[in-house]
């Protein structure tokens, strides 16, 4: 998620409503046409990114703020290409919600790509929490609405997780390819799969980042409670009442960048970076490869390797590429042997004990 400055193709906006229907779609162009929540917080519409004149994304982005601090897009992948002849359309067709383009109606640039139907009963609602919906209209309120909905934006995010959406198993944030281009990018940030309230950042999908916790064994920083107790949509417990009020607001963000940083700002007059991890290149996962240890205070690098062993790739450690690790100096046990003792260490958690059948276990000590 960035903060997109006016300019381009990004003209005058004409603001009309938060409800979208069959008979009354989105289109881009010189007065672009936006949905705005009821309580004003949050608006929908196309936006141009800068550095780019003709490059078009759906997104929603916080109302009235400089500038654009864009939180959702859907068309991340593919852009619509403005021209004289041809604007975007953000509409409902066969069922779905849809970016296609005003000049065929055929090409489809984002879809949420539910089953079709041929019902034209269908709404799509901007909710004041930020959280797009795709519902069937029988009069409901915004809380059943979201209840009752098909499809949800909170449930499909980009790089952005805000106040009201619930981190589980199944939601990722992936960041932007760069500052100015909203395209899936290197680095995603979700819980970690092994369990517990752990959370971990992929690059690539290698782990480039895991929160610690209380313990023996710890490869970085502690989520902050308040952090957790947004992910969790305010289920958990152990936070402080005075700072629930900080995330009463939706001007409150947890941001994936596109440099491999997961950050947590909050706005007062202006965005605060309050928190964000890996803080350095020792905060990383891994970060010195197997058998490597990692001090920040370390000259002229700040990856060594463990007493006994040397650089696996020697040009590569030299020029600062630490992934290929260390080995062993010498064969593994030999007669003059002894362990030391490394002070001063954080090391990962152990991996999971693999349970054996009394069976399974004989097979594999024969």
């Amino acid at each position: 998620m960035m903060m997109v400055p006016e300019g381009g193709l990004q003209e005058q906006i004409a603001a009309l409503h938060d409800t979208l229907t069959y008979d009354t779609p989105i289109r881009g162009g010189v007065k672009s046409e936006t949905l705005v929540s009821a309580g004003g917080k949050f608006e929908l519409g196309f936006f141009t990114p800068l550095n780019s004149s003709s490059e078009s994304y759906v997104g929603i982005w916080y109302h009235n703020l400089n500038p654009r601090t864009v939180v959702w897009v859907a068309n991340r992948e593919k852009p619509v290409f403005v021209n004289l002849t041809s604007t975007g359309v953000f509409a409902i067709k066969e069922g779905n919600l849809q970016v296609l383009d005003s000049f065929t109606d055929d090409e489809s640039y984002w879809s949420t790509g539910l089953e079709p139907i041929k019902s034209s009963n269908l709404t799509v609602r901007l909710m004041d929490s930020g959280n797009l919906v795709l519902f069937s209209d029988d009069g409901e309120d915004d809380r059943l609405a979201v209840q009752k909905s098909l499809w949800q934006s909170f449930q499909n995010p980009t790089d952005t997780f805000i106040p009201g959406m619930l981190m589980d198993k199944s939601l990722e944030l992936t960041s932007w390819r760069d500052q100015d281009d909203p395209g899936i990018g290197n680095f995603t940030f979700k819980l970690d799969q092994e369990g517990g309230n752990q959370y971990v950042i992929s690059r690539k999908s290698i782990p480039y980042w895991k929160s610690g916790e209380p313990g023996e064994f710890s490869t970085s920083a502690e989520m902050p409670p308040l952090i957790t107790y947004m992910l969790s949509n305010f289920r958990m417990r152990g936070v402080s009442p005075n700072n629930l009020t900080r995330l009463e607001d939706n001007y409150t963000r947890l941001v994936m960048n596109f440099t491999g940083e997961l950050q947590f700002l909050t706005y007062t007059k202006q965005w605060n970076l309050d928190w964000w991890e890996p803080k350095d290149r020792c905060s990383e996962f891994n970060a010195c490869g197997d058998f490597g240890s990692c001090n920040s205070n370390n000259i002229p690098r700040e990856c060594k390797c463990l007493p006994g062993f040397s650089p696996q790739f020697v040009e590569k450690w030299k020029s600062g590429d630490f992934s290929g690790g260390c080995a062993r100096q010498s064969k593994i046990c030999e007669k003059n042997d002894t362990f030391l003792s490394l002070k001063m260490m954080k090391v990962g958690k152990p991996n999971p004990p693999i349970k054996l059948t009394t069976k399974q276990y004989a097979g594999t000590s024969a």
